[in-house]
C-alpha cells in the first residue's frame, strides 16, 4: 500500500459520515443474507473460542459499532475496544449502555498500527473485519502480539483473494459488480480515486481493500511471532469468503 493510500485510508475511516453509513455487518446494509449469516456465525465462534470469559481482559481492535465487544462483555469479560473513528466509538458506547454492559466495556480512539498499551497486558486480542483495511498489516500484527500475554489467544481474519465465492453467494450480476469494485479499489486506480475524492470534496472511500490467500495470510501471521492453532473458514467449502485464524503467543 502506497503512502498516499496509507494517508487516505486513515482519513476516510476516521471521518464522520463515512464507514458508519455502510458498516453494519448483521444489519440490512450487509450485501446478502449469506453475508449476515457468516458475520453472525463468526461472532458466535469468537465467543466460543475465548471461553471461559469471566475475568478475562480482552482487547478488540477495529471494534466498529461494538457488536463483538458487547457480546464478549455479556459473557463477563472486561473489554477494551479501540477504533480510529470517534463516531463509531460513540455508537458503540451507546449500544453498550443500552445493553447493560457499559461497566465492562471501555471504548477508546486508537490506531491499530501503534497501540498505546504496554507489553503483555491482554489475555486475548480480537481483530476481525479490520486487517484488510490496515495500511501496514505486519506492523499491526506485531502490535497485537506485543500487547498480548504469553499463551494468550489472538483472533484475526482476512478476505480470501479468490473470487469464485462471489458467483455462488452473490450471483452473476453482483459478481461482475464486485470485480469492477475490486479494480476501482486496486493500487493501480489510486490516482483516479484520489482525483475523485478531491474534486467532489466528498468522503468517498479512497482506500485499498486488500485480499490474500490462506497461505500468504498464515505466513504473515507467523512472521509476526504467533503460533497458529487452527483456522476457521466462512463461505462455500471449495472457496471460503474469508478466513479466521486462531493463534497463540508463544516464546520465540
Amino acid at each position: 500500500m502506497s503512502r498516499l493510500d496509507e494517508k487516505f485510508v486513515k482519513e476516510y475511516f476516521g471521518k464522520r459520515g463515512t464507514v458508519s453509513k455502510w458498516w453494519d455487518p448483521e444489519g440490512k446494509s450487509a450485501y446478502t443474507v449469506y453475508d449476515r449469516h457468516y458475520f453472525k456465525r463468526e461472532k458466535e465462534d469468537i465467543v466460543k473460542i475465548l471461553q471461559p470469559l469471566n475475568g478475562k481482559h480482552i482487547l478488540e481492535v477495529g471494534t466498529g459499532k461494538g457488536r463483538i465487544a458487547i457480546e464478549l462483555a455479556k459473557c463477563s469479560a472486561e473489554v477494551t475496544a479501540i477504533d480510529i473513528s470517534k463516531e463509531m466509538l460513540e455508537i458503540a458506547s451507546e449500544r453498550a449502555r443500552e445493553q447493560g454492559v457499559e461497566n465492562r466495556t471501555t471504548f477508546e480512539e486508537g490506531d491499530a498500527e501503534s497501540l498505546r498499551y504496554s507489553n503483555n497486558v491482554f489475555d486475548a486480542v480480537v481483530c476481525v473485519q479490520t486487517l484488510m483495511h490496515i495500511p501496514n498489516q505486519l506492523k499491526c500484527l506485531k502490535e497485537l502480539t506485543r500487547v498480548t500475554k504469553l499463551k494468550g489467544i489472538i483472533l484475526i481474519d482476512h478476505i480470501n483473494k479468490e473470487h469464485l465465492w462471489r458467483v455462488q453467494v452473490r450471483g452473476k450480476k453482483n459478481f461482475i459488480r464486485a470485480i469492477l469494485v475490486d479494480i476501482y479499489l486496486s493500487d493501480l486506480s489510486l490516482p483516479i480515486r484520489y482525483l475523485i475524492h478531491k474534486t467532489l470534496k466528498k468522503p468517498i472511500n479512497p482506500s485499498t481493500v486488500s485480499r490474500t490467500t490462506r497461505t500468504d495470510f498464515c505466513n504473515l501471521v507467523q512472521e509476526s511471532g504467533l503460533k497458529i492453532e487452527h483456522t476457521v473458514d466462512y463461505g462455500p467449502k471449495y472457496c471460503p469468503i474469508y478466513f479466521l485464524i486462531v493463534a497463540k503467543k508463544e516464546l520465540i
